[in-house]
């Protein structure tokens, strides 16, 4: 522990710890993915362009390190989008405010949206399990239990039809969800009429496909 001023500062990594980081960092097993790569272009390039500042090769490379960094530190494999945030620390001049407001700019403009995208589909990840793990036989369940799972698709399904932003592959994603709810719904009619639930939801389906 270290001390400075009237603060007591405790150490966030030992030497061990930090030596095993590094070596993890510059090795691969720390993935970036071609789409990471691509937002990242795109992001130097758009800071370029607000800035008219230039941005070397080395400090690209220099980049990449730290998006693994990023990775690494957050308990990660793999780079996402929200680690390029962390590159207002190597593409601006230190305590330069117009720079990090520049980068703010086009961090909103190139990835804002990108993660947008990507909170819409771990949502749809939870509706793609929730219907594959939906009993197949009824018998097995209670009418309350039942009842239950039958509020809950009704909530997957006000998400779904609300969903009317994104790119062509997200939007596809959702109408096949919203197919197979339906196709499952009306596969099991006659289960789901005994307690006047499947009238409701499949009438919500209908408005949307």
């Amino acid at each position: 522990m270290y001390i400075m001023g009237d603060k007591k500062i405790k150490k966030k990594l030992t030497l061990k710890e930090l030596s095993e980081a590094i070596e993890q960092i510059d090795s691969n097993k720390i993935k970036i993915d071609d789409k990471i790569i691509e937002l990242f272009e795109e992001l130097r390039l758009e800071y370029i362009k607000l800035t008219n500042k230039c941005i070397s090769d080395r400090t690209a490379k220099k980049s990449l390190k730290v998006l693994k960094a990023s990775a690494f530190l957050n308990g990660r494999k793999n780079v996402i989008a929200e680690d390029l945030e962390e590159l207002v620390y190597v593409f601006c001049t230190l305590n330069v405010d117009i720079e990090e407001q520049m980068f703010s700019t086009a961090f909103k403009k190139i990835v804002g949206s990108t993660e947008s995208i990507i909170k819409i589909n771990k949502e749809m990840d939870k509706i793609e399990k929730f219907i594959k793990d939906f009993p197949t036989d009824f018998s097995k369940i209670t009418e309350i239990e039942f009842i239950k799972k039958m509020q809950k698709t009704n909530e997957y399904l006000a998400l779904l039809v609300n969903i009317n932003d994104g790119n062509e592959e997200m939007i596809k994603r959702k109408n096949k969800l919203l197919k197979t709810i339906k196709n499952f719904l009306v596969k099991n009619e006659d289960k789901f009429l005994k307690i006047n639930s499947f009238k409701k939801i499949n009438n919500k389906i209908n408005e949307n496909t």
